[in-house]
């Protein structure tokens, strides 16, 4: 009987260490983020200034994400109505030409994958 309310305690213990920590993630990771309209980045992405959360969001989101030097990641799920992007739709992104000498859009799906299409473009 010991045995079973030690582990019991353990697993409970455990699922509430993962769901704070989730919670403090999401919450710092959208506090540090600097936002411009739907889109938003967080400057310390690749950097040695990122915090664990910073790069816990990096390693959800960024597979091989390159360091701060080389690039700038935006990140939009929502349009500016903020409704929820979606294939079904047309979308036009202004503005001024990026200071850069090369620049992409990439498009992933709800998994953090490139989704396939006809063409084979993915940026």
């Amino acid at each position: 009987m010991m045995v079973l309310l030690i582990l019991l305690a353990l697993l409970l213990g455990c699922a509430f260490g993962i769901w704070t920590a989730l919670k403090a993630y999401k919450r710092v990771s959208r506090k540090s983020a600097i936002f411009n309209g739907p889109w938003s980045t967080n400057l310390a992405s690749g950097s040695e200034k990122a915090d664990p959360y910073t790069r816990a969001a990096v390693a959800e989101t960024g597979i091989l994400a390159l360091r701060q030097s080389e690039t700038i990641y935006y990140h939009a799920n929502i349009d500016d109505e903020g409704n929820w992007l979606d294939g079904n739709n047309t979308y036009r992104i202004e503005g001024r030409k990026p200071d850069a000498r090369w620049w992409s859009i990439t498009l992933y799906g709800p998994d953090n994958f490139l989704i396939p299409n006809e063409l084979n473009r993915y940026s």
